[in-house]
């Protein structure tokens, strides 16, 4: 696609997408959804028609396995009216045209599909009404008589016809429609339907580019070792060890690391082995995960900030009959990408070139445009796939080191991260404390609820102002999916000297933890089975009663499963979702773990396509169950423990239970699906350890207390 470079208007940008041989190139604004795509900035997803029919949607978001291509560019193609093997996905280039919202590229927070649906609707719908208005003229007759289908524009009256692509250069010439018509949902051919990914054949043959498949002419490959301490830094390295390797070409040092290049990853991997680097560690950090969570564990009793307070807590609890309280904790985690850390930089005479597997396509940019002292608009990122992202691909760390790395050996390198790397210098999940405190009345009912969260804060880490925490900690609520009269959410922050970052669900996924266990505590208290205490706490909340009666429809709780085996349930509000979810436990004399059946019912909305929807909940509480069973970066004298699977387990496919997944119908606002489902998998299945054996966990993993998985 030739990609305009002058200023344009509404009649430039059109005028010109047409200039591109028998194509309409087309697109709408994601946050001002309400006009067509007329400036350079902040354009949201384009779709171009080809001459041949075909469409193609430009999807600027990040695909990591979530289906993102499939569900934005089916969004796109039933307003455009065209069948699916019509439609084509790619990544648009790199170019701030293509910025998805509040002037950066960047995919997270389970926002995609919610933040594009009416934009890509009205972007299929513009084009389409072009296209039907280019043909009624071509024939002379009334726009009214026309009609668009699988890719062509037909004249009932008259029996003609004519594709997308001969009308597309007519078409783009005509003004773009202000307030195009949509389809009603009754319409719908893709919408709702169970399409097949066009990303998963490439994958399948191994055809896909991911980061690590990049390969360029003259393409040198690095590997790194950064200071073990975090905050230290690079003191001296003698480069002749590894220069001495055969097939090594340099030795690159940084300020708190030392790189090798060789002619493959192998080559420069023996090179970093046979180096004996000494670090600078005064100032750095001291830290010990041990002594964290002691930390936090007595912030988490003592009076914090209040970031939230409805109602009158004080005098709810002053008439409570019974009161409730527990403390949970939650560890530092790492994110564990299939695909470890890389980055392909090229620096040339006026350009420079990145490829990565990056969640931040515009920050990544802007941060290797100042670490080479060129302009930003000089740097151009080709994202590749990305073999996991779960919010560590937010960060630019790996591809500004890569372009450190090329500027000094004066040509194209690939450096990769070898798995020790990656779980050592991870940006790590905060770990977590929070006293929960439920006043409950004579019949049992909860009447207040107050909750004091205690960890370090993840948004001044990202340099925000730290007076915004309270308000990141509403979350410990578990969102809104129950309805307190009083409630009180206050924050104690306790910094540490550990890399932190986004995790997957980010604050939902302890909080998540925190508040089911809790409302199964308040459940035995109160005398009631912890499905009809959730109900209570639902009441005016028609998602959340919604997902428990599917629940309760679709999984069998009444049945009697016999000695040392009990059923946990767990649910979240969040990203305009609610989730719920059942986990069938027994435990065996040694603390071993069978799971029986795990089953979760959604409320998300329009649903784009159900297979999709399906495998993300599957793929987030399994990410979630994982974190419960395993999840535990160990903090020692301010270096991470743990270096790979052998010392951090992950589950294997021969031990991922089945997790089967029922959809509440719904025409309501479109949710993000992504990242709620990982946020109940631990509860659920600490709840159902209880059910099952009496034993009440409070902190993650639960390895730490001596359990396994069979």
């Amino acid at each position: 696609m030739q990609l305009l470079k002058a200023p344009m208007t509404r009649r430039t940008l059109f005028a010109g997408a047409g200039a591109v041989a028998g194509s309409l190139l087309i697109g709408w604004r994601a946050e001002a959804s309400t006009e067509p795509v007329a400036t350079e900035a902040d354009l949201a997803n384009w779709l171009r028609i080809n001459a041949d029919d075909t469409v193609t949607v430009y999807v600027a978001q990040a695909e990591m396995g979530q289906g993102v291509m499939a569900a934005l560019s089916a969004i796109a193609a039933e307003e455009l009216g065209v069948r699916w093997d019509q439609v084509k996905a790619e990544m648009p280039p790199s170019d701030p045209r293509f910025r998805t919202k509040r002037g950066r590229r960047v995919t997270g927070n389970s926002d995609s599909v919610m933040s594009g649906f009416e934009p890509l609707r009205k972007a299929g719908a513009a084009a389409r009404e072009m296209l039907v208005t280019a043909a009624a003229a071509e024939w002379g007759v009334p726009v009214g008589e026309c009609r668009a289908a699988d890719g062509r524009v037909s004249h009932t009256a008259s029996g003609r016809s004519l594709g997308f692509g001969s009308l597309a250069t007519a078409a783009a010439a005509l003004p773009v429609p202000t307030d195009p018509a949509l389809k009603p949902a009754s319409e719908w051919t893709l919408i709702g339907k169970r399409l097949p990914r066009q990303d998963v054949p490439a994958k399948v043959m191994g055809t896909a580019v991911f980061g690590v498949d990049v390969q360029l002419p003259g393409l040198r490959t690095a590997t790194i070792m950064a200071c073990p301490t975090f905050g230290g830094s690079l003191a001296s390295v003698d480069p002749a060890p590894a220069m001495a390797v055969s097939g090594v070409s340099h030795v690159v040092q940084l300020d708190n690391a030392v790189a090798v290049v060789g002619r493959s990853y192998w080559h420069a991997m023996k090179g970093l082995q046979a180096l004996q680097p000494k670090w600078n560690t005064e100032g750095a950090s001291q830290d010990n995960s041990v002594d964290i969570q002691a930390r936090l564990r007595e912030a988490a009793t003592q009076p914090g900030a209040v970031g939230r307070a409805t109602g009158d807590t004080s005098a709810a609890f002053a008439a409570a009959a019974k009161v409730v309280e527990a403390v949970y904790e939650a560890p530092f985690l790492a994110h564990m990408c299939m695909e470890p850390m890389n980055a392909t930089v090229r620096i040339g005479a006026d350009h420079v070139d990145v490829w990565a597997p990056t969640q931040a396509e515009t920050d990544t940019a802007l941060a290797v445009a100042k670490t080479l002292g060129v302009a930003p608009e000089t740097v151009t990122v080709h994202t590749t796939m990305l073999g996991g992202g779960f919010g560590r691909r937010t960060g630019t760390d790996f591809a500004v080191q890569a372009a450190q790395i090329a500027k000094e050996v004066g040509a194209p390198v690939k450096l990769i991260w070898s798995r020790e790397e990656d779980i050592r210098h991870d940006f790590y999940r905060p770990p977590m404390a929070s006293r929960y405190r439920a006043a409950l009345d004579a019949e049992g009912r909860v009447t207040a609820m107050e909750v004091n969260v205690a960890g370090p804060s993840l948004i001044e880490a990202f340099g925000m102002p730290p007076n915004l925490d309270p308000m990141i900690h509403t979350m410990a609520s578990s969102g809104d999916a129950y309805r307190i009269p009083n409630l009180k959410l206050s924050y104690n922050r306790s910094n540490v000297q550990v890399p932190l970052g986004i995790w997957r669900a980010t604050m939902l996924s302890q909080h998540g933890f925190f508040v089911e266990s809790f409302v199964d505590e308040v459940a035995l208290t109160a005398g009631q089975s912890p499905l009809a205490l959730r109900r209570a706490l639902t009441e005016g909340n028609p998602k959340g009663a919604a997902v428990l009666d599917e629940l309760e429809r679709i999984f069998d709780f009444k049945r009697e499963r016999g000695r040392n085996r009990g059923v946990g349930i767990a649910m979240a509000d969040g990203w305009n979702c609610v989730c719920a979810a059942a986990l069938d436990v027994s435990v065996a004399e040694d603390s071993a773990l069978t799971i029986h059946e795990i089953a979760c019912t959604l409320h998300c909305g329009i649903v784009i396509n159900p297979a999709i929807v399906e495998s993300q909940i599957q793929g987030g509480f399994l990410y979630g169950l994982d974190a419960a069973l395993w999840g535990d970066i160990e903090i020692r004298n301010g270096q991470t423990v743990p270096g790979n699977f052998d010392t951090q387990p992950v589950l294997r496919f021969d031990q991922a239970p089945r997790v089967r997944v029922s959809i509440v119908r719904s025409d309501g606002p479109v949710g993000g699906v992504g990242e709620i489902a990982t946020s109940i998998a631990a509860p659920a299945l600490t709840n159902a350890i209880f059910a099952a054996i009496g034993r009440r966990l409070r902190e993650l993993p639960v390895a730490r207390a001596g359990f396994s998985l069979t």
